[in-house]
Formats: C-alpha cells, structure tokens, sequence
C-alpha cells in the first residue's frame, strides 16, 4: 500500500484509548448515550481498512436501519476521511453507502439489521455490529460469524442496555472469556458529560432511563413497568437462583392467548417454595401448538390456568374453544374469573414477592416480535399506558398478561397450599405426551 500521511482532526478520548488497548479479535463495548461510541467504532473500521494485509479488505459498520446508520456513520466518516477525499485516495459512493480506499482497494460498507439475508455470501476482515441491542436473535451465528472465518476477521459488538438480550449476552461473553475484549463505561467513568448536564438530566428524566442510558442498568425498571421494582427485588435478594428443576413435581401453566402471541407460564411448588421454571412464548401459531410444546417438555401438569374467555375463545378451526382443545389432549383445566387489572397487578407483585425464578429461565433468550429478548427482559417490559391507566398492548402484552393469569389463578385456588409436597406420579394429573489484526496504524495513540 502506498505511505500515507494520515492526519485527521481527530484527538481520542481517554475511555477511546482504554478501550483500544482492551480490544482483542472478539470485543464487547458498553457505553453511555453521547459518550463517542460511533466515533471510536468509524475510527477503529478505518484502521482496519487501512492497515488489513489481506488483499482487497472488506470491513462492515452495520446498525439498526440504513437511514439511522447513514444519519450517524456516514456522516462521521465523510468527515474524518475528508482529507484523504480531496487527495483522491477515498472515494465515497452514496448508493450503495461504501467506501472505497484506492491505495489498498480496501472497501467498508455500511449496512443495517434490516435484511440479514442481504448480506450473505462477503467475507469480512472487521466488522463493527452497532446497538447490538436491536440486532436480529440469529444474525451473528448464522450470518455474521461465517463470514469471518476465511480471513480470520474480527467484530465489535457495541450498544446500551435495553433488557436482559442479545447484547447482554455478548457483554457476558466477553467479560467472562480471557480471548475476548471487553470495555464498558457509564458516565461518571467517562467524563464526557459535563457535571451541570447531568443534574439537568436527572431532574428532567425518570430514574429508571437514566440508569438504563447512563449507568448501564440491564436492569433498570422500564418506565411504566409493572413489575420492575418487583423483578429487581428478586434479583437483589438472589431469587433469580441456579436451580435444579426436578419434573417429577407438579407443574401448573398459566396462558395468555392470541394470534398475534401466546404466552405460558409454568411453576412448581417445590417442598414449599415457589419456583418459576419455564416460560412458553410462540406467534402466528394456535393454542394446539401451545399444548404440544408442553407435551414436549418432562413435566407433569396438575393444572393449566386458562383467561377468562378461555370458555368462548375459538381456535383457529373456528368449531373449537381454547378449553375444549386442551381438554380433549387430555389437560386438566381452570377458566380463571375476570378480574379488574389492578387485582391482577398486585396478585402478580406479591407472587414476585414471594418466588423465586431459574437463573437459567430468567437468562434464556426468546423472538418477540421477531426481536430477540430474554426472558426476564421481556416479562420487565409489561407496561402501562402513556396515561397510566391500563395496560400497554404491545409485543409483551401477551407475556405480563399471562404472569398475571397465574398469579390469579393460584391465588383463586391456593394451589401453593392446596397441592402436595410430593413427588410420586401417580397422584398427579398427567397427559401422554404425543411428540417428543494487523494495526500499525493507531488513531487512539
């Protein structure tokens, strides 16, 4: 490649410089809102570009949607580049939104989570995955991560908490692995908002999205949300617990249904405690599919917790309703009453006051709305109205609504009473089951 003098008005920040030395082929980065992070990633795809020793380089900055990349990216790397621009070793191409560097023929495409499928088939010498957050479940493995493989290539995963999902998983990689990189700083580690802002900020925002946006919570209570205070409870009293499920205790399920989603619930009362073991979620699909995915499962159910309309809510066939189905599969079955939404809300508080949940479930990852979330992120974001005044119909709509379903129905109940402590098979309800780099050049110097 052609030397070049590389000059650019650019002078990193402190955390940029920390977190270029902690950088390694596989790297996590978790900032605060307005710390830098798309300056440090167009940065970082740069030097990539210009320092990679494969023949013609290919590296990706690939975000949320093409019009927000090319609003944020774009921009920031017209600018930085400018000088190489009118030297004429950069040329831009709008279109297509790449970069071409002319000495090396080295390309960086800017890309979004838009249309995985779309970008099958390059190979990849760096690639910088932004609010990984909002990527889609499967991108990584079984897009991205292929095609790093021929040229050995490296990825940043980069974001700010939104629940307990994919990029929480990434971060826990990559702090807990010694191969990979990991860098995170909330804003009182970065410096970069000014003491005065930050009063403004917390004056005028709710405490739960400053400590989402600037402390970096995976767990602070959305707004609105039914059972944040609840949920971070359990997780500060180390209720969310390494526990091993023992199938052969009754399990009661509780559902939430619809066409758009369905949601199950599933508890033990295990020797006198209450233990949330599992959680069923599934779009597009009937509530038949529903009882095979239970069937499926080594569980013994002594009862399944049906909504109010579970008598009248016909399935798909239009000629059956959700309780004669499960009936009819062999089920135990409870159409639960019709309660006002703050009895159901304070029945699922106090449940969440009194259980305790498998570390395994509450990190387990599931596709809302084709948007993967775990568990625990999930049942966080059940949320009130703008208003305050009912529940949010939104893609977790199903999944609260089931949580309270359960938390009435063993109220209405008393099954955690009522059911015994044992563990024999034969006292209990139970269905057949039918289905089993190379960098010399470094811009943070």
């Amino acid at each position: 490649m052609t030397s070049l003098d590389l000059e650019f008005k650019y002078k990193p920040r402190a955390w940029q410089i920390t977190a270029q030395q902690n950088l390694r082929r596989f790297s996590a980065i978790l900032l605060h809102r307005r710390a830098g992070k798309t300056v440090f990633n167009v940065m970082n795809s740069i030097a990539q570009a210009l320092n990679c020793t494969h023949k013609n380089p290919v590296c990706a900055y690939i975000g949320p949607t093409r019009d927000q990349t090319k609003k944020t990216a774009w921009a920031y790397y017209k600018d930085i580049l400018s000088p190489l621009t009118r030297a004429g070793y950069v040329v831009f191409n709008e279109s297509d939104l790449s970069i071409r560097f002319t000495p090396n023929n080295a390309y960086i495409y800017l890309l979004s989570y838009e249309n995985p499928d779309s970008i099958r088939g390059m190979y990849l010498d760096h690639v910088v995955l932004d609010e990984y957050q909002l990527a889609p479940l499967e991108m990584y493995d079984t897009i991205i991560r292929p095609m790093l493989i021929d040229r050995l290539g490296s990825v940043i995963f980069s974001g700010t908490p939104k629940g307990r999902n994919q990029l929480y998983q990434m971060c826990e990689r990559a702090r807990t692995d010694p191969d990979w990189g990991f860098f995170k700083a909330n804003w009182n580690e970065t410096d970069v908002i000014p003491e005065s802002e930050k009063l403004e900020i917390r004056k005028a925002s709710l405490e739960e999205a400053v400590e989402q946006e600037y402390m970096l919570s995976f767990d602070a209570a959305v707004r609105g949300s039914f059972f944040g205070v609840q949920l971070a409870k359990m997780q500060e009293e180390g209720r969310i617990e390494d526990i091993n499920v023992d199938p052969s205790f009754p399990v009661v399920a509780a559902w939430d249904i619809g066409f758009d989603g369905t949601c199950i619930w599933l508890i033990q009362n295990i020797k006198g405690k209450k233990v949330i073991v599992d959680c069923i979620y599934y779009e597009d699909e009937d509530i038949s599919h529903g009882a095979k995915l239970l069937l499926a499962r080594p569980y013994i159910y002594s009862l399944q917790l049906l909504p109010h309309d579970g008598h009248d809510r016909h399935v798909a066939d239009k000629t059956s309703t959700a309780r004669g189905v499960l009936v009819d599969m062999g089920f135990k079955v409870k159409v639960i009453k019709r309660v006002p939404l703050k009895v159901a809300i304070h029945a699922g508080r106090d449940l969440l006051d009194n259980c305790s949940m498998t570390k395994r479930l509450a990190n387990s990852v599931i596709k809302v709305s084709n948007s993967p979330i775990t568990v625990l992120g999930a049942l966080h974001l059940y949320s009130t109205t703008d208003k305050g005044d009912n529940e949010k119909h939104d893609q977790f709509s199903h999944i609260g609504s089931a949580f309270r379903n359960l938390a009435v129905g063993l109220k209405e109940k008393q099954l955690d009473s009522n059911v015994e402590e044992v563990n024999t098979h034969g006292k209990y309800f139970a269905p057949k089951k039918v289905m089993k780099v190379n960098r010399n050049w470094n811009p943070f110097k």
